[in-house]
């Protein structure tokens, strides 16, 4: 994925602000609260650059409060192929309010939005502690996040499970809300850490942010010969925090700022952290294998079998006893060892 985004402040999803995203108390300008995202690696050692609510600001790199903001580039020829006669449109023109046009596109799908409190209450029956009733059934599709609620604590991988309701998409997810006044876009409070909350998985919404420099096959007043051949897009919102830019922070480890090293690279990415081109001069001391979860699997691979077995890899210190919370599917728990 690429690592380069436009420096400019975001909204914070629903299922990003039960993952306790910080949150500001200014508005953009469709009146949705804004919030921090990190961006990539800093001069400052043990801390990073982060888009903190309008400015630009430097956080721990084990901060697990800013949010994450997935930036894709894409093979232009591919997306063609892809979407062919149907590009104009998947492409959504919106007006800013001092009359700038940006371009937007729906790719994949992640919890973005809770439902509502009646929903809430019937899927939750349904759910009826696991033991499914007519009506929902489990798709197998599990989401990441931190279970790991502690400061200073290794990153602990949870597995959110996915359910179909009625023919729409929906993970139960438990509450890690350690900020009170947070407030939903509907006006609504978070609730409290250990609340159950139903999240609709809908479509992720990146703008597209090399328009002016794509050919004319895609942007009509773009470039006749030449132009790029990547499409680069960015996530309009922010669609999760609780991963640190790096799980701990330590004086002996000056490699903690770098974004080839970093956690959130690595999930983005869906990878392991060893296959990706980190920065060889340091050996990062944690290690992650998100190549079967991380955004990219979870956001398009949408072929799932249900998950029967889990396995705790050589870098889980420890199991927290709400991690599985929900996980209706788990009979057997591995341990790997070196």
């Amino acid at each position: 994925m690429a690592s380069l985004m436009t420096i400019e402040s975001k909204y914070i999803t629903d299922f990003a602000l039960i993952n306790n995203a910080c949150q500001g108390y200014d508005l953009d300008e469709n009146g949705k609260f804004i919030g921090s995202f990190w961006t990539r690696s800093s001069e400052l050692t043990y801390y990073t650059y982060s888009m903190y609510f309008n400015s630009l600001g430097v956080v721990s790199v084990n901060d697990n409060t800013v949010g994450s903001v997935p930036v894709l580039s894409l093979d232009l020829k591919s997306f063609i192929s892809k979407f062919g006669n149907d590009i104009d449109s998947i492409i959504e023109t919106r007006t800013t309010i001092d009359g700038t046009k940006k371009h937007f596109v729906n790719i994949g799908e992640y919890p973005k939005h809770r439902a509502n409190n009646e929903l809430q209450a019937t899927l939750e029956n349904l759910y009826n502690d696991g033991n499914l009733l007519n009506g929902i059934s489990c798709t197998g599709r599990l989401y990441t996040t931190n279970g790991q609620r502690e400061k200073n604590k290794d990153f602990l991988s949870k597995q959110n499970p996915e359910f179909i309701y009625k023919g729409k998409k929906y993970v139960r997810a438990i509450v890690w809300n350690d900020v009170k006044g947070n407030k939903f876009n509907d006006g609504s409070l978070v609730p409290e850490t250990g609340n159950v909350l139903w999240m609709e998985v809908e479509p992720v919404t990146f703008e597209i942010t090399n328009w002016d420099n794509l050919p004319s096959m895609i942007n009509p007043s773009g470039k006749e010969v030449g132009g790029d051949d990547k499409i680069e897009l960015e996530s309009e919102e922010i669609i999760l925090s609780g991963l640190p830019f790096y799980p701990c922070f330590n004086f002996n480890q000056s490699y903690l700022n770098l974004w080839q090293n970093s956690l959130v690279r690595c999930f983005f990415n869906s990878a392991k952290s060893e296959d990706l081109d980190g920065n060889k001069a340091f050996d990062a001391q944690h290690k992650w294998d998100f190549s079967k979860s991380g955004f990219l699997y979870q956001a398009f691979d949408l072929t799932r079998e249900p998950t029967r077995e889990y396995i705790v890899s050589n870098y889980e210190k420890e199991v927290a006893d709400y991690a599985f919370d929900g996980f209706l599917e788990i009979k057997k728990l591995f341990c790997m060892m070196k």
